[in-house]
């Protein structure tokens, strides 16, 4: 009679863990993926993940992350920008990456992200799986992409109006 209650105990405290797990990665404001650092396959995402991109958990797990995050069906390296695939870097290295990274939503439309990517290693140190959280940034992004073209036009402007004042110089 003693074993069934401890047997019940046990179930209800690792219930109570997987909970707390739960709660704890949905409530981590960052889109978080767990995949197989070799296949790249999604093994987990969050809730923050899955509202950002606008897809439900079964048409997530078991995709890799090219399929979900850029809509392509080969991996990323190259498809967006000059950059290797950050995940194939941590997956080498076996080191944390932190760099900004461009994704593309459901409708084709960019958005730059910054993301972490985090190798998690086996017993022998081979990175078997990764943490990869994204925070999207496209607003950030864009906006300062503006104030860059405003500063390039001033500059332009400036050094036409340098231009001007040499030539009225001269004509004096």
């Amino acid at each position: 009679m003693g074993g069934n209650h401890d047997t019940s105990q046990n179930w209800n405290w690792l219930f109570h863990q997987l909970e707390q797990k739960e709660s704890i990665i949905n409530g981590i404001s960052d889109a978080l993926m767990l995949m197989d650092a070799k296949t790249h396959q999604i093994l987990d995402v969050n809730q923050a993940f899955l509202s950002l991109y606008q897809v439900r958990r079964d048409q997530v797990i078991g995709k890799t992350c090219y399929e979900i995050t850029h809509q392509v069906s080969k991996p990323c390296s190259g498809i967006f920008t000059d950059e290797p695939c950050p995940l194939k870097d941590t997956e080498s290295t076996g080191k944390i990456l932190n760099s900004e990274y461009i994704h593309r939503d459901r409708n084709g439309n960019i958005l730059y992200f910054e993301i972490i990517i985090y190798p998690l290693k086996d017993a022998k140190g081979e990175v078997t799986y990764v943490l990869h959280l994204s925070r999207e940034i496209s607003e950030r992004r864009r906006a300062e992409e503006a104030l860059k073209a405003k500063v390039m036009q001033a500059e332009h402007l400036a050094s036409l109006g340098q231009i001007v004042a040499e030539i009225i110089h001269e004509i004096k």
